[in-house]
């Protein structure tokens, strides 16, 4: 099987422009100066969560490229596949705080979509109105340790 040109071009754009996936955590120390001071109702502040995905879809209906929100996964991009849902990471977020035993309080959801690419290397936008859109998701939260049932107040 011959690979053409347009071939090699079209699979090392998907390469550079696929969708990213990432989750990070910051542990919030209690008591020392200047940290975020959070009023938990449900207990002790444990860490803040950011937990982000995006991705390409064609006419803004079908995804070509996006970040692989699955745990344990092979690949960091997942063709064809609609990853960049809140679903899907409210569910990886879940799965995460109750690793660590504690509650997601202060819960923020944030979904961008935008319809203008640039040009690599320069600051020019071209609009291509709805042929190739840009989808990200991003949802924030405070961990919180879980109390301890039935135990001192």
């Amino acid at each position: 099987m011959k690979i053409t040109l347009f071939q090699w071009g079209l699979l090392a754009l998907l390469a550079l422009t696929a969708g990213c996936f990432s989750m990070e955590s910051a542990p919030i120390q209690s008591g020392s100066a200047g940290a975020l001071r959070i009023r938990a109702a449900g207990g002790e502040p444990s860490e803040h969560v950011v937990i982000a995905n995006n991705g390409w879809y064609l006419f803004n209906a079908w995804p070509l490229a996006c970040g692989n929100a699955r745990e344990n996964s092979k690949f960091i991009w997942r063709f064809f596949s609609n990853d960049v849902n809140a679903d899907i990471l409210q569910n990886r977020l879940t799965r995460y705080a109750a690793r660590k035993s504690c509650d997601v309080e202060e819960l923020n959801v944030f979904n961008d979509e935008q319809v203008f690419l640039s040009i690599p290397g320069t600051s020019f936008p071209i609009p291509i109105p709805y042929v190739i859109t840009f989808r990200e998701t991003q949802i924030s939260c405070v961990l919180v340790k879980s109390p301890i049932a039935g135990g001192a107040k």
